[in-house]
């Protein structure tokens, strides 16, 4: 070997070990006052060591990063202040604090910590009105990157944080776990308690030794519970990167009294619900979260199916694509979808306050929903849903059998098509625009009526068993406002509905003629059919008036015919069904019906001066001679057959142009 190579080894040599001793044993306190007064000189923030300092020298890890010497510093009694408009004097101390740094990154002016070891601590990590954080330690740079953490090791130790913002101060207490082999991967206990964005909130768990904040590569095991408000969280699994969420892979069960309540904590739109449950996995890779194979109730539904959003971080908004199923569908289960409050009665699952609201609402005049839906959520994410749900059950006795429906919500535009319901044997098939693009929000609707059974229409009156008929429409609406009872007191378009041919039960005609000899004769032969010739029913909408243009039930020996209006917006009844007989029938009593009220609390009379009269007229002539009491009550019928292919073809015709009409 040249003698300049060798003596420049030895060299290196003697400065190496002397470095090494030099580190072994030089008192690092007495550098506890240049440290002071740098730290505080550097962040503006009071710092101070109370106890004894230490340095030890690590090898690096073979990377060119870390093939520098890298120092693990000790420190005890540690404060550190808080910014000065921090709502607490200090920000972090602590029995003990540990931590590596890594010099290449440090002497480029960025604090990067691959180890941080915290023994006791207590941590203040909090927001200001203003959106400034505390932990951002330049004050040249308020808003840059505050020091980098790696791997953190908490032993006893509480951590808060708050921001005003959002309505959010929760206080996380985190000790070392004593492990047994049952603990398996967990080695901390957490408790956190406190306000999230406005709600009580709390959680309890166990995670993995150490706190790998920025790993990007190895799983943080977790098993927890998460209560916020009214909605709790059981989960299980493993987050990668706890800082940005990088992967996760959860066992979660979700449970609440209404997924309405999901929005301010995951900003998903959802609409009111009855009290669920649900259960699956739940994932993240990237900005994509997936809740897979999940099954569960929403009230007394059942409900199943895939969910996936894509969230803030590579889209402008949340964007959720889900396909969901039911096997049994609670009809009462969707009132939330117009803003209704779940059923709360015998039998119905729904949550105290949904009771306590229903209970204010049955003591209102209105029936229908006035709560408006927030318009600035349907701009706040983009969805696409399908659901199937293959059987409905309705404790009202609606004659529903299944629904189909596909959601979209793109730019704050809603559309649902198709929305098919089937409906007594048959389909209702509907399509729904929602556009809350501009202020106000408009609306509007088609709908298509095909092959409603008669028969089935009427699933709890007997009488209705000897009926038969197939029922067909239309109908198209166009309206504005935000909320069910606004878009129905603006309402314009029509509405029509036409059975050509069938049968209809006579006994259930004459209830409707109140004709009491008719009824009399049936109740003791039996019921009848009666074919039924045609029944037309058309309706036009202005402004939320829904006025009759032709109202005719067409049989063998009666003629209904109907005139009046509906007011949506005011909800008032104010219609008058005129049976016309076309047969002789003794003991008549027929006489206009009047349907009046509210849609909540509606009203059908006979009209009364029209019995007056008749009856009166009965009396005197029964004081002079009791068979000409008769007279009065013997009626030749006045009805005659409508000309139903006419009716017919005028349905099709004006319900072929129905909700063309704008205001």
């Amino acid at each position: 070997m040249a003698k300049p190579l060798k003596y420049s080894l030895i060299v290196i040599g003697v400065v190496a070990v002397a470095i090494v001793l030099f580190a072994l044993v030089f008192d690092w306190n007495m550098l506890r006052g240049t440290i002071e007064r740098k730290v505080t000189e550097k962040t503006g923030r009071e710092f101070s060591i109370g106890g004894d300092i230490d340095v030890r020298w690590l090898s690096g890890n073979g990377d060119r990063e870390w093939a520098w010497p890298v120092p693990y510093i000790h420190f005890e009694q540690v404060r550190f202040g808080n910014a000065a408009w921090g709502s607490k004097p200090i920000m972090v101390e602590a029995a003990v604090a540990e931590f590596s740094i890594k010099l290449p990154d440090l002497m480029r002016g960025n604090v990067v910590l691959p180890q941080v070891v915290l023994i006791k601590p207590i941590v203040l990590l909090e927001k200001n009105r203003e959106g400034v954080r505390n932990w951002q330690l330049d004050p040249d740079r308020p808003e840059g990157p505050g020091p980098v953490i790696g791997e953190l090791r908490v032993d006893h130790g509480t951590l808060n944080y708050r921001d005003p913002n959002i309505g959010t101060d929760l206080e996380i207490d985190v000790a070392v776990a004593n492990q047994t082999p049952a603990d398996g991967p967990y080695g901390i206990r957490f408790a956190a308690s406190g306000n999230y964005k406005n709600r009580a909130t709390s959680a309890t768990g166990r995670g993995g030794s150490a706190l790998k904040l920025t790993d990007q590569n190895t799983p943080f095991p977790i098993d927890g519970k998460l209560t916020i408000g009214q909605t709790s969280a059981v989960l299980q699994g493993t987050i990668t990167n706890l800082l940005k969420l990088t992967a996760l892979d959860l066992q979660l069960d979700l449970r609440g009294a209404d997924m309405a309540e999901l929005y301010p904590i995951l900003k998903l739109n959802l609409p009111k619900s009855p009290p669920y449950r649900v259960a699956g996995r739940l994932w993240r890779e990237g900005g994509k979260w997936r809740f897979s194979d999940f099954s569960g109730t929403v009230g007394d539904s059942d409900l199943a199916g895939d969910i996936v959003a894509i969230d803030t971080s590579v889209a402008e908004r949340i964007s959720v694509r889900a396909d969901l199923t039911s096997q049994v569908l609670d009809f009462n289960d969707l009132a939330g979808f117009v803003g209704a409050e779940p059923a709360t009665g015998p039998g119905q699952t729904a949550s105290k306050q949904q009771k306590k609201a229903a209970e204010k609402a049955a003591g209102e005049k209105r029936a229908l929903p006035d709560e408006g839906f927030p318009s600035e959520r349907l701009r706040s994410m983009d969805a696409d849903v399908k659901y199937k749900a293959k059987q409905i059950r309705s404790r009202k006795a609606l004659p529903l059998d299944s629904l189909v429906a596909h959601l979209k919500i793109e730019d704050g535009k809603l559309t649902v098509q198709p929305l098919n319901f089937g409906f007594a044997g048959g389909n209702i098939v509907s399509s729904v625009a929602l556009d809350a693009r501009k202020e106000p929000v408009t609306s509007e609707a088609t709908v298509q009526f095909k092959k409603l059974r008669l028969k089935k229409l009427m699933p709890t009156v007997e009488m209705a068993d000897n009926s038969s008929g197939e029922i067909g429409g239309s109908a198209e609406f166009k309206s504005t406002g935000n909320s069910a009872s606004k878009i129905l007191a603006g309402l314009d378009g029509r509405l029509g509905l036409a059975m050509d041919g069938g049968e209809i039960s006579n006994l259930l005609l004459e209830f409707v003629g109140l004709d009491g000899g008719e009824i009399i004769k049936f109740l003791l032969a039996g019921d009848q059919r009666v074919a039924v010739r045609c029944a037309v029913g058309q309706f036009a909408i202005n402004d939320g008036l829904m006025k009759t243009e032709v109202f005719v039930i067409d049989t063998r020996d009666t003629i209904i015919r109907g005139d009046g209006t509906i007011n949506l917006g005011k909800e008032e009844l104010d219609l008058t069904l005129n049976p016309l007989p076309k047969d002789i029938s003794i003991f008549s009593g027929r006489s206009p019906l009047h349907v009046t009220g509210s849609f909540k609390d509606p009203n059908f009379a006979p009209d009364k001066s029209a019995l007056a009269k008749r009856g009166g007229a009965a009396i005197l002539l029964g004081l002079i001679n009791p068979l000409a009491a008769l007279i009065p009550l013997i009626e030749t019928g006045p009805g005659k057959d409508s000309n139903c292919a006419k009716l017919m073809a005028d349905a099709k015709s004006q319900n072929s142009g129905a909700g063309k009409k704008k205001k």
